[in-house]
């Protein structure tokens, strides 16, 4: 009887680990899972781009051979590149911490040489400079030029009742790491020079007649329409095999980081895409009040217009 009741009770303990494997292989197999990685454009830097200094140096043209075209961004020496592998399983909404497998890297190259000078490990700096933060992937990164030295602008999140918002934006010394908080002058540069070419209806009109997207950092040819740079523009007529590569997708154009880079960039671009013999192109503000038509021959034109504005808003009040 003894015996009996320790047969049974090793049969019970033997169809029980019997279970128990066959749940972990269930698991495993069918309900685990899998981690869904999302990772940037690989490129090879050597044999995939080409880089081209146009206006004595103050635009550079980038070529690429990838299909998708990569994350480039330009500073006064060096260019940019991004790299990075994001875990996309069951993760909330601005969940930007760093999870396992993930990494965030900004690769700088000279720009002459295009050899890398050094890797940024983005998630440590940021780690490192306040470890209860996280990047906000929502959040678009650029270079901009700060106080002689490219800057890594980019968002930070921080958990707010168990949901990460969007907490403050910084910018990362591309040289020495250093993480400082985003000074306004940065943001109202950028400002001004949207509002620039959105009243002078420079972006709409290379938009609407070209496909041609414009910010303050960089220029492309969207190829998703049957529309592209004409032949009779003083951009084509100064480089007709740029313009090409530009009509096909394959090249983007970026202003050199400088001190006076917002200014050189708008006066290049009224000048590119103005009438083959024509010093520039033509456009006016109308203030929206008074119907007054100002014409902006220049950036500084705008600047004027702009101050003029300002002090009447000011005098209102």
């Amino acid at each position: 009887m003894r015996q009996l009741q320790i047969k049974k009770t090793k049969l019970f303990s033997i169809l029980l680990a019997v279970f128990f494997l066959l749940g972990v292989a269930v698991w495993y197999f069918f309900l685990r899972v899998t981690p869904r990685f999302e990772e940037s454009v690989k490129v090879n830097v050597d044999k995939d781009i080409q880089i081209e200094q146009l206006e004595n140096g103050r635009v550079v043209a980038i070529t690429s051979n990838t299909p998708y075209y990569p994350y480039f961004m330009v500073g006064k020496k060096n260019f940019y590149l991004t790299e990075w592998r994001r875990n996309n399983t069951n993760r909330l909404p601005r969940d930007d911490q760093q999870k396992d497998g993930e990494y965030y890297y900004l690769h700088c190259y000279d720009l002459n040489s295009k050899k890398e000078e050094k890797k940024l490990d983005l998630y440590e700096i940021i780690r490192k400079y306040d470890s209860k933060l996280g990047i906000d992937l929502s959040v678009s990164i650029k270079i901009v030029f700060y106080r002689g030295a490219d800057y890594l602008y980019i968002g930070l999140s921080k958990e707010n009742k168990g949901a990460p918002v969007h907490y403050k934006d910084v910018l990362v010394n591309t040289d020495t790491e250093e993480v400082i908080d985003c000074p306004k002058d940065i943001l109202n540069q950028q400002r001004e020079f949207d509002l620039a070419i959105s009243a002078t209806g420079l972006s709409k009109r290379v938009w609407d007649t070209y496909n041609v997207d414009i910010s303050d950092a960089f220029l492309e040819v969207s190829v998703t329409k049957n529309m592209k740079i004409h032949e009779n523009l003083n951009i084509y007529q100064t480089y007709p095999k740029l313009v090409q590569k530009l009509n096909q997708g394959k090249t983007r154009l970026f202003v050199r980081q400088d001190e006076n880079s917002q200014e050189e960039w708008f006066n290049i671009l009224m000048r590119w895409f103005a009438p083959t013999g024509e010093e520039k192109l033509s456009l006016t503000i109308t203030d929206e009040t008074t119907g007054e038509v100002t014409s902006i021959n220049s950036y500084q034109d705008f600047l004027v217009w702009q101050e003029s504005h300002s002090k009447k808003e000011e005098n209102k009040e």
